[in-house]
């Protein structure tokens, strides 16, 4: 569950920074033609986390983020874009507090 919503938050922080008429830097787009091709379904890769710490690390996105209430973005988003490392780290299990953040 953790990792589908990490994939989730990130499509809908995606959507909507595009609903408030933000463009991601030039430099990121592939990153975000990458994480719209990919399902919460699909494998969590280090490809997909590098993509997501990439994304977060863009000041367009954190606007988009100090804005979440003019659209739907889960509580926990940054709880877990921020735990990102640890998320995909071999061995990884979720925590008592991971597990309280998840949907």
């Amino acid at each position: 569950v953790v990792h589908q919503n990490c994939i989730e938050f990130m499509q809908d922080l995606l959507k909507g920074a595009n609903s408030l008429g933000l463009e991601v830097e030039a430099d990121l787009q592939v990153d975000v033609e990458g994480m719209n091709s990919v399902t919460p379904h699909d494998n969590f890769t280090k490809e997909i986390a590098d993509r997501i710490k990439r994304l977060w690390s863009s000041p367009i996105l954190r606007e988009a983020y100090s804005k979440k209430s003019q659209f739907q973005l889960a509580d926990s988003t940054q709880y877990f874009f921020d735990q990102i490392d640890k998320i995909i780290a071999n061995g990884y299990l979720p925590t008592d507090q991971d597990i309280l953040h998840s949907r």
